[in-house]
């Protein structure tokens, strides 16, 4: 009869943990499913390239005006994009109109690979010497293989 019980209260013992587990997980999604991965990004950055809460601060005030201006020159790029990428409503779009917005398209992108590099460069002199060369290296190879991305992306499906 003893050896019943203990196997019972063991038995109620590895259920509350079962649920206390799945609690903790469904709480964690939760918290997740709410979390802004612009500042998830940044406490990564923040650990990564070691910077102290005065400097973090700094970086973080950057990244709120750079995310305002990305908001705004994405939306023009979008723009553009769309006279090249959707169906016109009488006909084809004309070679010349395509090569304009190719073109504007492609000095948006410009501007906005400068406005981030520059970006970079500002957020890189609030950091160490070292951690501002990595930090650098790490992201300014991806800023301007996005535009390119982009840029060969979007004359394929104009072309077509």
């Amino acid at each position: 009869d003893t050896m019943s019980s203990t196997r019972k209260l063991l038995g109620y013992f590895l259920l509350l943990c079962l649920a206390a587990f799945a609690t903790y997980r469904a709480a964690q999604h939760h918290l997740r499913a709410k979390e802004n991965p612009q500042e998830t990004g940044l406490e990564w950055m923040r650990a990564e390239y070691d910077l102290d809460d005065e400097r973090f601060a700094k970086v973080k005030m950057l990244h709120e005006s750079h995310f305002a201006k990305c908001r705004e020159m994405t939306r023009r790029i979008e723009t553009v994009d769309r006279i090249l990428l959707s169906k016109p409503r009488a006909g084809k779009v004309s070679d010349a109109k395509k090569r304009n917005a190719i073109e504007l398209d492609e000095a948006l992108g410009s501007d906005y690979e400068i406005v981030t590099i520059q970006h970079l460069h500002e957020v890189a002199a609030l950091m160490s010497a070292e951690h501002a060369e990595r930090f650098l290296n790490d992201f300014s190879t991806s800023v301007q293989r996005q535009r390119e991305e982009h840029h060969r992306a979007l004359v394929k499906k104009a072309g077509k």
